[in-house]
């Protein structure tokens, strides 16, 4: 377990190193930006542009497991990749139905304090407090007296899921990424779901 002093240190760098991260431009997405995502980059993130399954870039490698859920009338596959550059797992959520790209998220293998992360973006939209079922579906855990709570800047198709302690010290457990929406449809759509397991 590495000490909070390395993981500060860490974050500082990760974010002094995020100048070239855009995500969407001019309704498309540079793939390279996600490369950014993927190692912690979430500052200059403009939202996930059209992009296709088999246009992912090389530096999420190869996928290291595949799941399916359906959501009414389509599937969503999701698929884990572990980039080298061992910041985080990366998840992408595509459609069978089309192969188009709805979400990705990149989970920190050592969870960073999150205040510079929402210094650096500014005041999110909205921040949505996770409920137990919530939790569940998003296959995450709150240890005691600690709250699980998704900051979210849907203009720009970027929230960060943080846990918070008693006293409002954040950890960041994810970034999400997806199109720039309204916040309402976000929550509806990505927060507060029920998935259906395909049989």
């Amino acid at each position: 377990m590495r000490s909070p002093s390395y993981i500060s240190l860490v974050n500082v760098l990760v974010l002094a190193g995020c100048a070239g991260s855009r995500g969407r431009q001019g309704g498309t997405v540079d793939p390279q930006a996600l490369c950014h995502l993927a190692g912690g980059c979430a500052e200059g993130w403009t939202g996930l542009g059209p992009i296709r399954r088999d246009a992912l870039p090389e530096c999420l490698g190869v996928p290291v497991h595949e799941e399916s859920r359906r959501y009414g009338l389509a599937y969503l596959v999701s698929e884990v990749f572990r980039p080298k550059s061992g910041w985080g797992e990366v998840r992408v959520g595509w459609y069978r139905n089309g192969g188009n790209v709805e979400l990705v998220e990149v989970t920190p293998t050592q969870p960073p304090e999150a205040a510079g992360f929402l210094a650096a973006l500014g005041q999110p939209e909205r921040v949505e407090p996770y409920s137990d079922y919530d939790l569940e579906v998003a296959g995450l855990v709150a240890p005691p007296g600690r709250r699980v709570e998704e900051a979210i800047f849907a203009a720009r198709g970027l929230s960060l899921v943080v846990e918070r302690d008693a006293g409002g010290a954040a950890q960041l457990r994810r970034l999400r990424a997806f199109a720039p929406m309204p916040v309402d449809r976000y929550v509806d759509d990505y927060v507060h779901i029920e998935p259906e397991p395909i049989e």
